[in-house]
């Protein structure tokens, strides 16, 4: 896998090993599945950014040409899932997270009507911004660290940013969104208040980001070859108002230069796949694509 992508774990290119596995031999190629079932409450802070029930599928291909097989695998994971998803259940999804410039996917899923919806993009330590200054204006705009005061309206924002990115399928709509990521919000800026950042701009909050230092982001170590040396990028939002106007890239300089100088080598994100805003953006931070997340909802038809 270090071949396609250096900063890949090292356990991407690993067999899978347990019981029930899936596997598809043929002439040419092989290919080995393992499914997990998640099911999670619809208060849970997770159930804002996925569906309730999810079948999950983790692939292993090796040999000249595994893509034949690959669609063998993929159709009996579909064919068999049936005593863990519902027809019909709209809250319910298949997904298949693979390596983003793995490019022996894409045809077997598309065919089978997948689509990509999560991006899990990366960014080494010291990359620079492509494109000129900020110019934020008209009027004074100013970044600075978030005060306690501040994050009533930052939480507003998490509201209207999860709301946005439901347009992408990257997010479900539920009661009570914002309030959720608010109070798990409260905590992160508890225990790191330095590393949230707000705009300030004509009197009020117009923007925040918001990242984890490596010791925060234990969740996402496993994704990439940093280990737990990688940080991640957690919220960056600006309202309508101004964007395009550089409000983002000044949000997300700020954000890079506190992750730089604390020796973080590699900062981890998600974006919305077919986010026709957020995809040029990042990539003009540095970032690029490491993993993708295919989704089919509802996962059993």
């Amino acid at each position: 896998m270090t071949a396609i992508d250096h900063w890949l774990p090292s356990w991407a290119a690993e067999p899978l090993s347990g019981p029930d596995l899936l596997r598809v031999h043929g002439p040419d190629g092989n290919a080995v599945g393992r499914v997990e079932f998640t099911a999670d409450g619809p208060h849970d802070e997770s159930a804002l950014w996925e569906p309730l029930r999810q079948s999950t599928l983790e692939v292993r291909l090796d040999g000249r040409d595994p893509v034949p097989v690959l669609g063998g695998l993929l159709d009996q994971w579909i064919a068999g899932a049936a005593g863990t998803l519902v027809a019909g259940d709209h809250d319910s999804a298949r997904n298949l997270i693979v390596p983003s410039r793995d490019l022996r996917f894409v045809n077997p899923l598309l065919a089978r009507g997948f689509a990509p919806v999560t991006t899990l993009a990366a960014r080494p330590a010291g990359t620079i911004a492509a494109g000129g200054p900020a110019v934020v204006g008209p009027g004074p705009a100013v970044v600075r660290t978030a005060r306690p005061e501040d994050l009533d309206a930052i939480g507003a924002m998490l509201g209207r940013l999860q709301g946005f990115d439901q347009h992408f399928g990257s997010a479900t709509e539920r009661a009570g969104a914002a309030e959720t990521l608010l109070g798990s919000f409260r905590g992160k800026f508890d225990r790191n208040p330095d590393w949230t950042l707000v705009l300030a701009a004509g009197g009020s909050l117009q923007g925040f980001a918001q990242v984890d230092p490596p010791e925060q982001a234990g969740w996402v170590h496993r994704m990439s070859s940093a280990g737990d040396r990688a940080g991640y990028f957690g919220y960056l939002f600006v309202e309508p108002g101004l964007r395009s106007r550089g409000a983002g890239a000044a949000l997300a300089a700020r954000a890079h230069q506190i992750l730089d100088a604390a020796g973080v080598p590699l900062t981890l994100l998600h974006q919305a796949s077919n986010n026709p805003y957020a995809t040029p953006f990042w990539a003009r931070q540095g970032y690029r694509p490491l993993w993708s997340t295919w989704k089919r909802r509802p996962g059993f038809q």
